[in-house]
C-alpha cells in the first residue's frame, strides 16, 4: 500500500459542497430542512417534524392540522413523499414577521404527476400568500389574488432532482428553473402581517385537494431576509453559487 501525506483542499473532499453551504446558510440567518433521517422527528403515532439542520435552536417543521399521520419520510431516497390529493404537508409557524422580502430554494422530482403544492408563505388572518407550484406544464409562483405572477416551463417527469429557487422584494417576483430566470412587479396586497411557511401545501386548511400533488422533496431552504435573485450584492451571487453547486453534487 502506498500512502501520500498530503493535505486534501477543501473543495474536493466529498461532501465539502454541502457543509459550505449549511455556513453560508447560517451566516446569513437561513433555514435549511435536509432529507436525512437524523432530522425527521417520528414517535409511535408516525412523523411529528422535520428538523433544520444546524446547532443552534431547534427549528421544526411539523404537520399541518390537516395531515392526518399522513406524513412519509422515503428513507432510500431520503425525501418526504407527498401525495395527489391527500394533505401531506409540513409547516412553521410565524416564519416571518412581515412578506417583505425572501427566497425560498426547494429541490424536489415529481417523475409521475405534477407536484402542485411545493412551498408558500401564508399570512392566514390577512388572507393573501406567495406560494409556489407546479402545475400544468410550468412551475409558477404568485399571490393568492394573482396580481403578481412568474412561470417558466416545467421540466419533463423524471426522477431526477429539480432545484428551483423564488425570491421577493419590493413587489417583484422571481422565479429561476431549469437554467432560465423570469421576472414580474405587481402590487400584492395584505402581505406586511406575519406569515408561516408551508412546505408541500399552503395553508393549514383541509380540503383543496386539487392544489396537492405527487413529489419527492429533498431540500427547502428559506432565507427570510434576503431576495438572492433580485440582489447585486456579491455575497447573494456567491451563496447562489454554492446552491448550484450543492445541487449539481447531490444528484
Amino acid at each position: 500500500m502506498l500512502n501520500i501525506l498530503q493535505e486534501l483542499p477543501q473543495s474536493i473532499l466529498l461532501g465539502a459542497e454541502r457543509h459550505a453551504l449549511l455556513s453560508r446558510i447560517k451566516d446569513m440567518g437561513g433555514i435549511w430542512f435536509h432529507g436525512d433521517p437524523d432530522h425527521v422527528l417520528i414517535d409511535e403515532t408516525g412523523v411529528t417534524g422535520w428538523r433544520a439542520l444546524g446547532d443552534g435552536p431547534e427549528i421544526v417543521a411539523q404537520p399541518t392540522l390537516p395531515n392526518d399521520k399522513n406524513s412519509q419520510f422515503d428513507i432510500a431516497q431520503s425525501a418526504f413523499v407527498f401525495r395527489t390529493a391527500l394533505h401531506c404537508g409540513l409547516t412553521l409557524p410565524n416564519a416571518v414577521p412581515s412578506i417583505r422580502k425572501f427566497t425560498a430554494a426547494i429541490i424536489f422530482a415529481s417523475p409521475v404527476e405534477p407536484a402542485r403544492s411545493l412551498f408558500a408563505l401564508n399570512t392566514g388572518a390577512s388572507n393573501d400568500m406567495i406560494f409556489l407550484s407546479e402545475a400544468e406544464g410550468e412551475v409558477f409562483a404568485q399571490d393568492r389574488q394573482g396580481a403578481i405572477r412568474v412561470a417558466l416551463p416545467a421540466a419533463a417527469r423524471s426522477a431526477a432532482k429539480q432545484l428551483v429557487i423564488l425570491s421577493y422584494e419590493n413587489r417583484k417576483l422571481s422565479l429561476w428553473a431549469g437554467g432560465k430566470l423570469a421576472q414580474h412587479s405587481g402590487r400584492p396586497i395584505g402581505l406586511d402581517a406575519p406569515a408561516d411557511l408551508f412546505i408541500g401545501c399552503r395553508s393549514n386548511k383541509s380540503g383543496l385537494s386539487k392544489t396537492l400533488g405527487a413529489s419527492w422533496i429533498f431540500d427547502v431552504m428559506f432565507w427570510p431576509d434576503r431576495a438572492l435573485l433580485n440582489g447585486s450584492d456579491l455575497t447573494d451571487h456567491a451563496t447562489l453559487a454554492l446552491l448550484h453547486r450543492y445541487h449539481r453534487w447531490s444528484q
